[in-house]
C-alpha cells in the first residue's frame, strides 16, 4: 500500500482515491483493518459510515448493525472512528473493514470522498464536523442523530451547524430524539429511522446452563420470577428507581420475585446502593456486572420481565431486545421506547422516576396468573418484527439511498460559497472558543503551556505549513 511521504503530500493530495483516503488517515496516525479483503481494490462505490467510538454504547452498536445490513444489499462498507473499541472484534466476525483515524475530529481527508464514495453516513452529534466539513458539497450525507437531553451539552450544541443544505439528510433514532435535537435546531428538517437489530432470538445457539448459570439468573430460583435491568450503574439509566420500588413491593410479593442489575459501575454512588442491596438480601437483588455481548440472549431467555427505568433515553437497545426474545417489558416514559410499547399495547409503562408506579407493575407482573400477559409477549415480539427487524431497516435504507444517491440534489455555486464562509465562520468561532477557555477556565498551572505553545505555533510551526501548502521548498 503506498504511503505519503510528508505531511505536505498529504495536505496537498486531498485523497483522489479511497487507497489516498486511508493512506492520508493513515499517516496521521491511523490504523487500517482490512477485515473485508481486497476492499481498497475493488470496484463500485463506497459507503462511509463514520461513528465516534467503537465502544460498546447503543450508538455505535447499531451503526455496526447497520453496516451488515449494506452489506447484505451488495454495497462495500468502510467504518471510520477516531477510538479503537471491543465493537471492532464484531466487525471483523462480519467481515466490516475497519479504520481507526482520528477523522470527525480533524474532518480535512473527507472533503474529496465524492471521488470514490456514494455517501457518508454519519453517527451521532459527535460526528458534526464531518457534517460541517461535507455540508454544502456534493456528496450526500446521512446524519443519523441517537443523543439523549443529557448529551447535548453547551459545546456539543456549539459545533452543531446552524444552516443544513440540501446534500445532508438528518434522521433521528426515533421521535424522542427526534424532539430533542429540534429543541437545539428548530430549522432543521428531521426524519425518523429506527435502527436494525439482527434476529437473536431465532438464531440463539447459547447454552441453557453455562451463560444463565454464570450470570447467576436461573440456577436455584425455579420459583422466582426474574426481573432484570440492563445498564451502566448511573442516575440516568435509574437503577436508584428501581431499588426505591423493591422497598415499597409487599413481602409477597418480594418472596414471589428477585431482581438482577447487569451492567458496570459508572457511577460510584448508585453502584455502592446496588452492592449494598444485594449484601443485605442476595436471595432477592443480584448484581452480576458486566455480561459480554454475545452471551445476553442468554439473559433474555432467562427472565420473566426486563425493566427499563430510565430518567432519559431515547430508544432503549435492550427493551428492543427483549421484545424481540417475546419477554414483558416494564418501562419508564423517560425513554422513547414507551411510545412504541404503548403504541403496540406490547409493555407496561410508569411514569418517569416514580417508584410507586413502577412497584405497581412490578406488583402486577409478580401476581399474574400463568397466561395472562401471552398476548402482551407477542404483540412484543410484533413490535420488534415491524420497527427494528433487518428487513424492515433494509427497505428504509433501500428508499433512502434512492433518494439521496440516485436522485442527488446538486449544490450550486452559490450555495457552495454561502457553505465554505459558514465553515470558515464555524472554524474560526471554534478557536476562539478553545482560547477562551484555556486562557480563562483552564487550571492556573495549564495556562501559561497554552500560552507558550500557541506562541510557538504562530511563530514558528503556521509559517512553515504554509510553505508546504504553497508548494514551497523549505
Amino acid at each position: 500500500m503506498r504511503r505519503f511521504s510528508t505531511r505536505a503530500e498529504i495536505i496537498r493530495s486531498h485523497a483522489t482515491s479511497l487507497t489516498d483516503f486511508v493512506d492520508c488517515c493513515v499517516c496521521e496516525g491511523g490504523c487500517y483493518y482490512e477485515y473485508e479483503p481486497h476492499l481498497l481494490e475493488g470496484d463500485g462505490r463506497l459507503t462511509l459510515l463514520v461513528s465516534h467510538s467503537l465502544g460498546l454504547d447503543g450508538a455505535p452498536i447499531v451503526l455496526l448493525h447497520a453496516a451488515y445490513v449494506l452489506k447484505r444489499m451488495g454495497l462495500r462498507v468502510l467504518l471510520v472512528s477516531p477510538k479503537d473499541g471491543p465493537l471492532r472484534s464484531e466487525a471483523k466476525l462480519r467481515g466490516v473493514a475497519v479504520l481507526v483515524a482520528p477523522l470527525p475530529k480533524r474532518p480535512e481527508p473527507v472533503l474529496n470522498v465524492d471521488n470514490f464514495a456514494s455517501f457518508v453516513m454519519a453517527n451521532t452529534i459527535e460526528t458534526s464536523a464531518v457534517v460541517s466539513a461535507l455540508n454544502g458539497t456534493n456528496v450526500p450525507v446521512l446524519w443519523w442523530v441517537h443523543e439523549a437531553e443529557a448529551c447535548y451539552s453547551p459545546r456539543r450544541v456549539s459545533l452543531l451547524p446552524h444552516v443544513l443544505f440540501p446534500n445532508v439528510t438528518v434522521l433521528a433514532g426515533g421521535p424522542y430524539a427526534r424532539r430533542t435535537l429540534l429543541k437545539r435546531r428548530p430549522s432543521y428538517q428531521v426524519g425518523e429511522l429506527l435502527y436494525a437489530l439482527p434476529d437473536r432470538a431465532a438464531q440463539t445457539t447459547h447454552g441453557h446452563d453455562e451463560a444463565p448459570q454464570a450470570a447467576g439468573l436461573a440456577h436455584g430460583h425455579a420459583k422466582r420470577k426474574t426481573f432484570a435491568l440492563i445498564g451502566m450503574l448511573e442516575p440516568r439509566k435509574g437503577q436508584d428507581i428501581l431499588l426505591a420500588a423493591i422497598r415499597r413491593l409487599p413481602r409477597s410479593v418480594k418472596d414471589a420475585c428477585r431482581f438482577v442489575f447487569v451492567g458496570s459501575a459508572w457511577n460510584q454512588q448508585v453502584a455502592e446502593a446496588v452492592y449494598a442491596a444485594a449484601a443485605e438480601s442476595p436471595e432477592l437483588v443480584s448484581c452480576v456486572g458486566t455480561i459480554p455481548y454475545k452471551d445476553l440472549p442468554a439473559v433474555y431467555e432467562s427472565i420473566e420481565c426486563l425493566i427499563c427505568a430510565s430518567r432519559d433515553e431515547p430508544m432503549s437497545a435492550t427493551a428492543s431486545e427483549a421484545c424481540m426474545f417475546s419477554d414483558l417489558v416494564i418501562c419508564s416514559d423517560g425513554a422513547g421506547m414507551s411510545e412504541l410499547l404503548r403504541s403496540y399495547d406490547a409493555g407496561l409503562v410508569f411514569g418517569n422516576g416514580n417508584a410507586d408506579e413502577l412497584a405497581a407493575c412490578i406488583s402486577r407482573v409478580c401476581r399474574a396468573a400463568d397466561g395472562e400477559f401471552d398476548g402482551m409477549r407477542a404483540r412484543a415480539r410484533k413490535l420488534y418484527e415491524s420497527c427494528f427487524a433487518e428487513e424492515v431497516f433494509e427497505r428504509n435504507m433501500r428508499r433512502l439511498i434512492g433518494q439521496m444517491v440516485d436522485h442527488p440534489v446538486e449544490i450550486d455555486a452559490e450555495q457552495r460559497k454561502m457553505a465554505d464562509e459558514l465553515r470558515e465562520q464555524a472554524r474560526e468561532l471554534a478557536i476562539a472558543e478553545r482560547h477562551a477557555y484555556w486562557m480563562n477556565d483552564a487550571p492556573l498551572w495549564a495556562r501559561p503551556l497554552y500560552a507558550a505553545t500557541r506562541w510557538a505555533l504562530l511563530r514558528f510551526v503556521l509559517p512553515v505549513r504554509h510553505r508546504l501548502m504553497a508548494g514551497h521548498d523549505l
